[in-house]
């Protein structure tokens, strides 16, 4: 059975909006419907929409997860909206490329007529902020503002080698030995 303060007829719970609206807006060239790349990303702005952009109205509430604030219900209505046909979803090397589909444009263009010009304005400037930063800053910039969102963050990739290779220093290890240790590992973890 629908939402009733859903427009259209599916059945997405109406906290999935702000997933629309935020798929809607674009940035720089791209002012309509620019996708993003990844659930993770996606859960991050919409986390900085309510955090950093104070709309607290927002139904998702995020808890300490592997990588920083997460909101398992934004991976469910994300799964509903595709199946639903208003979002589509496809692979690609940085994870999922998400977007709407022509109903989808349909669905958050119905919304975006009843927000309030403020939260409109909150929402463009998120995506337009933060959708092409890249993936390791954009976490980065996350967790150092909102550490107790990350108790349970795993290292980034990023900063764990630059500590390796700051420890390797100390130790006298070249950087051609880290380099060697990390094609082993990989190597032994591949095959």
């Amino acid at each position: 059975m629908p939402y009733s303060n859903y427009p259209g007829d599916f059945l997405a719970p109406p906290r999935s909006r702000w997933v629309l609206l935020l798929l809607l807006q674009g940035e720089g060239k791209h002012r309509y419907n620019k996708p993003i790349v990844g659930r993770t990303r996606l859960i991050k702005e919409l986390f900085m929409l309510k955090m950093a952009y104070g709309l607290k109205e927002m139904e998702y509430e995020f808890i300490p997860y592997w990588y920083g604030p997460f909101c398992p219900e934004v991976y469910a209505d994300l799964e509903e909206l595709k199946e639903e046909g208003v979002v589509s979803a496809t692979a690609s090397v940085g994870g999922e490329v998400i977007s709407l589909t022509p109903s989808g444009v349909t669905s958050a263009q119905s919304f975006e007529r009843v927000i309030s010009a403020d939260h409109l304005g909150k929402i463009r400037d998120c995506k337009e902020r933060f959708n092409s930063k890249p993936f390791e800053e954009f976490v980065a910039y996350v967790y150092e503002r909102w550490p107790n969102y990350t108790s349970r963050a795993l290292q980034s990739p990023v900063n764990v080698l630059r500590e390796l290779r700051a420890q390797s220093k100390k130790a006298r290890i070249t950087e051609a030995d880290v380099d060697a240790a990390v094609a082993a590992y990989r190597s032994r973890s591949t095959s």
